[in-house]
């Protein structure tokens, strides 16, 4: 009788983990069921904004294209020979501001080196000032020292 014991706890126990498994493949049907879902719901909406995007690009491109045809019609219809003369006469404008153009690109680093020098200076100045204030304060000592030793009549050491 003991191993008959041992044999229905072996089923019971074999019945409680069928139980187990088919409760843990339910929810994970349920699980898979919302994933589908959740992933058709999200195709839907990548289709929409796809065609919405797709429409945003051919109107761009639509666009790009009139105004092409309407450059085109425009230059088709103006003579070079003016449009040569136009843009030489520009240059010749703007001849007298090409050097100073020029001088301009040359400004942030002119700046730059201005800066350098400025701080240069300054730690210099620092260092002289240091110095200065240094000598004064020794020579102060020097003079209190000395003072000390004449009131008290000691000689110089």
């Amino acid at each position: 009788m003991p191993a008959d014991k041992t044999l229905s706890q072996k089923y019971q126990e074999m019945i409680e983990v069928l139980r187990e498994l088919t409760d843990s493949l339910a929810r994970l049907e349920e699980r898979l069921e919302f994933f589908s879902s959740n992933l058709a719901k999200l195709d839907d909406r990548l289709n929409k904004h796809e065609d919405a995007f797709g429409h945003w690009v051919a109107e761009e491109i639509n666009n790009i294209k009139l105004k092409l045809e309407s450059l085109e019609t425009t230059f088709r219809d103006f003579p070079h020979s003016e449009l040569v003369k136009q843009v030489h006469a520009i240059r010749t404008e703007l001849a007298p501001y090409g050097k100073f153009l020029d001088d301009m690109k040359d400004v942030p680093e002119k700046v730059r080196n201005l800066e350098k020098d400025d701080a240069a200076v300054k730690g210099k100045w620092k260092t002289v000032t240091i110095m200065v204030i240094t000598f004064l304060v020794n020579l102060i000592w020097v003079i209190v020292a000395s003072y000390i030793l004449l009131k008290f009549g000691l000689q110089k050491p």
